[in-house]
């Protein structure tokens, strides 16, 4: 007869391993009723906000905590450090930066496509009208705030849109057997 703690402890491994993997963030897409699939790669390094165009909010979140002393050799050594003789630590750190791909009718606009980006490597496939031209844009809302026009696209059938951020700034690549406008701004 299995004991019922191994049941509890490989129910309470699988609940808290399933947070494990790197967050994905769905993307909210408004796609064309008589569009074809427009396929988006995105290559993340957050490397990329080290641009400019990226400032850091003036204002950073302050945090506070408080440290119980309970003695160096109390019943809870890890909340008592000996290099911290003090109760309190104040930590001066900026927000967390989110940064979103945004496909619209101009630039900063998301009539097409809004996805919040995670680090690496994401994939997405949205309805979009052939001939329609949609501007691609970063933007930053957080730590850092600004966004960037990464250029324009022309739809065209079985269009394939590779976007990279990384340290070297915003680009876009596109593959198709038809003719389909990439510009830069």
């Amino acid at each position: 007869m299995r004991q019922p703690w191994s049941i509890v402890v490989v129910l309470f491994a699988a609940l808290f391993g399933a947070g494990c993997a790197p967050a994905r963030y769905q993307p909210i897409a408004r796609p064309d009723s008589d569009g074809v699939p427009l396929v988006i790669t995105v290559d993340f390094d957050p490397a990329v906000l080290d641009h400019p165009t990226f400032a850091p909010t003036p204002e950073p979140t302050v945090r506070f905590m408080m440290i119980h002393r309970v003695g160096w050799h109390g019943r809870s050594p890890w909340c008592d450090d000996p290099f911290w003789p003090h109760g309190h630590v104040w930590a001066d750190q900026p927000r967390p930066t989110a940064v979103w791909l945004l496909l619209g009718d101009g630039p900063a606009q998301a009539q097409a496509l809004r996805w919040r980006l995670g680090r690496g490597r994401q994939e997405t496939t949205v309805a979009i009208r052939p001939g329609r031209t949609l501007t691609v844009t970063m933007q930053a809302n957080g730590g850092q705030t600004g966004w960037e026009s990464l250029g324009t696209i022309t739809m065209a059938p079985d269009l394939k849109l590779r976007v990279v951020l990384d340290a070297n700034g915003g680009r876009l690549d596109s593959s198709s057997s038809t003719a389909a406008a990439v510009t830069a701004p």
